[in-house]
């Protein structure tokens, strides 16, 4: 039985690039299994990746019989309702969790050491949320206890849990995470970190 679910969000339609950044080619495989392996080599955790625009090409490319998928037809109408799909497919699948945490697929630097510590700054007690931080924000990856299951269930619009960082602020612990400032959304991005990783 799994302590604690990742749930990846992969719904977008990577518009600024103009393709499907979760197949862009990243250390000799894709983005997206980069960030499942990440996950996987968690222990005591299940990996449910969310789809949308790029479905049956991100299917295609996770042929691994312990990565459980979830297709959101409702993608399109922001991050919140890819939260939310994975948040209520995650407690289908594992009511009894720890917590869940929030990744997005863009992010090349995150580490299974990162989640690592993650769990281990929430297993502190310390509070019921972990989110990491960047430049001058606090994002994903997040760690959510159950206090906030509900919350995620329910979530609307673009701006996706991090109004809930925002509401709990008192009750977040933080990860520095400098290298979560780098994300893949433009043919640029994608340039200049193959530039940097060759």
């Amino acid at each position: 039985m799994a302590r604690y679910a990742i749930i990846i969000l992969a719904g977008g339609s990577s518009s600024r690039l103009g393709k499907p950044k979760q197949l862009l080619e990243v250390n000799g495989t894709t983005l997206i299994e980069y960030i499942v392996n990440q996950a996987k080599a968690l222990t005591n955790a299940c990996t449910l990746v969310v789809t949308g625009a790029a479905d049956l090409a991100i299917r295609s490319t996770l042929s691994l019989s312990d990565v459980r998928m979830y297709f959101n037809p409702d993608w399109e109408l922001g991050m919140s309702e890819s939260i939310k799909a994975g948040v209520r497919e995650v407690l289908k699948l594992e009511p009894h969790i720890n917590g869940c945490i929030l990744m997005v697929c863009d992010q090349p630097y995150i580490s299974t050491k990162l989640l690592e510590d993650m769990i281990a700054l929430y297993e502190s007690g310390s509070s019921e949320i972990v989110a990491c931080t960047y430049g001058n924000t606090a994002g994903t990856p997040v760690l959510f206890g159950p206090a906030h299951f509900d919350e995620l269930s329910n979530l609307r619009g673009h701006a996706g849990a991090k109004k809930i960082i925002a509401k709990y602020q008192t009750n977040t612990s933080y990860l520095p995470f400098p290298m979560g400032l780098i994300d893949i959304d433009t043919a640029e991005d994608y340039v200049t970190f193959i530039s940097k990783n060759q």
